[in-house]
């Protein structure tokens, strides 16, 4: 595992003296799972806003424009809200459920999957395929269904809102989340509608119909 640098927009804490037991929970877990390096320390924004701690990871860059690492972050509040590397962030109760997860991601079990329309991006996280034909076709397994919940989900986001996720509208999937994102996403080499694949640490993966 890599140090994390601090930006220079951040402040950093030591969690030994952090009086907040949702932030003192979140290290006990990071530990746990084999993060304790990610775990002495969060941080916060010079600007105000909740404390979060930060999982970097080595990026298989392929040019030197690049960065040479990539983040995840979890922040507390309420609750714990994991944000991937690409785009896919979800809410947890339990610390221990949120430490799970970025243990998946890191290890690259799970992946994030997107779809990617003129207004709208639609993402949620499966089985991470290292073949990109093995990943299409588990976008093409899940089209429908995340067709249906983007149709039922996206006039519903109230106004001045930025996205929903489909638990919290009580939506019966086989997938744990759904997010439906308000984007003003512009064409990528001449088409509105493409999907990514994205795995922690790796170049994501773009596919476009009709190729």
């Amino acid at each position: 595992m890599i140090e994390y640098i601090q930006n220079e927009n951040e402040i950093g804490y030591d969690v030994a003296i952090s009086t907040d037991e949702k932030v003192q929970e979140l290290a006990r877990e990071l530990e746990k799972a084999g993060f304790g390096i990610y775990a002495k320390r969060f941080y916060t924004s010079k600007n105000g806003g909740p404390p979060y701690f930060v999982i970097p990871k080595p990026y298989a860059k392929e040019n030197e424009n690049e960065p040479d690492s990539v983040n995840m972050w979890i922040d507390v509040t309420h609750e714990y809200t994991v944000t991937a590397q690409h785009y896919y962030h979800t809410h947890f109760d339990k610390a221990q459920d949120a430490v799970k997860m970025v243990r998946d991601f890191y290890d690259e079990r799970l992946a994030e999957y997107l779809v990617v329309v003129p207004n709208f991006t639609i993402a949620f996280v499966q089985e991470a395929k290292e073949n990109w034909e093995d990943a299409l076709n588990l976008l093409a397994e899940y089209d429908k269904l995340v067709s249906s919940v983007y149709e039922q989900m996206a006039s519903a986001i109230p106004e001045g809102s930025h996205h929903c996720h489909s638990y919290r509208y009580g939506v019966g999937l086989p997938l744990n989340d759904v997010i439906v994102a308000k984007e003003n996403n512009r064409p990528l080499y001449g088409r509105d509608v493409y999907r990514i694949s994205a795995i922690f640490g790796r170049q994501a993966e773009y596919y476009f119909d009709g190729n």
